[in-house]
């Protein structure tokens, strides 16, 4: 059975009618984007351990892809049902061709609508491009400016973390407006002590619009310190989440010591 053939036949006509380009092919991954506004959206279909699944839109700045299988349901007479994408083993062509199918009336019927929904939850996501762009085009000063704010000098990430966090649960409730120097200026002192103390590299990705520091420390840990000021200010919960969370990462990173 020659897949990439099938899903080429039925699959790329719809997103070439819906105005994606196809973007690439690897073992397991189809992929076709296109640009909606200002925001690149993507399509996949993705086969990989006995599994085939839909995926339409693209996960970034917390919001997340819609997969095919909650909207398998909207069709009238699906070929297939959900336990036949977990095909574990082997598929007979036949059934996979039925699956491509319920994946191009899927499309057909929901992906505009799905679409943009996805774009209107990523334009209105806190931090947004403005944050962003800030963030990254004053780096140096917002770490200042943080370092001024929260008078600190000589602590240990661990210490420094807590301390900015305390700050940021006095501001849930506040406008964005209000607290989005103070989130910003946080987050770049925090990325910059813990450049400083544990190394790593940032690393800038301009399509996703967020920043994120990799290979940190032993643990070869990954953060991105502009999204969790801004989840932490939103919420008691997501606050308490990104607060026990640091701590797990430190407690991992002394025993690797």
């Amino acid at each position: 059975m020659n897949k990439n053939k099938m899903i080429k036949e039925i699959i790329s006509p719809v997103m070439e009618e819906k105005g994606f380009h196809f973007k690439r092919h690897v073992t397991g991954l189809w992929e076709w984007e296109k640009q909606i506004e200002d925001i690149r959206e993507e399509v996949s279909i993705v086969d990989f351990r006995g599994a085939i699944s839909l995926i339409i839109g693209k996960s970034m700045k917390g919001v997340c892809y819609v997969e095919g299988e909650s909207l398998l349901s909207t069709l009238d007479n699906p070929r297939t049902k959900q336990s036949d994408w977990k095909y574990w083993e082997t598929i007979d062509a036949e059934l996979y061709k039925n699956i491509l199918l319920d994946f191009k009336d899927i499309l057909i019927l929901n992906c505009d609508e799905v679409l943009k929904q996805h774009v209107k939850e990523i334009r209105s996501a806190i931090p947004n491009k403005k944050h962003f762009e800030r963030y990254v085009e004053h780096f140096d000063e917002l770490a200042e400016e943080g370092r001024n704010k929260l008078e600190i000098s000589n602590q240990n990430v661990l210490e420094i973390w807590r301390i900015i966090m305390d700050n940021v649960r006095l501001l849930i409730g506040h406008p964005v407006e209000e607290v989005e120097d103070l989130l910003l200026g946080y987050a770049a002192f925090m990325e910059k002590e813990m450049l400083r103390q544990y190394g790593g590299r940032r690393e800038i990705n301009y399509d996703k619009e967020n920043c994120r520091l990799c290979e940190v420390g032993k643990t070869r840990s990954a953060f991105n310190f502009l999204a969790e000021m801004f989840w932490a200010w939103e919420s008691e919960a997501l606050w308490e989440t990104g607060i026990n969370n640091f701590y797990y990462w430190y407690e991992r990173e002394q025993k690797k010591k």
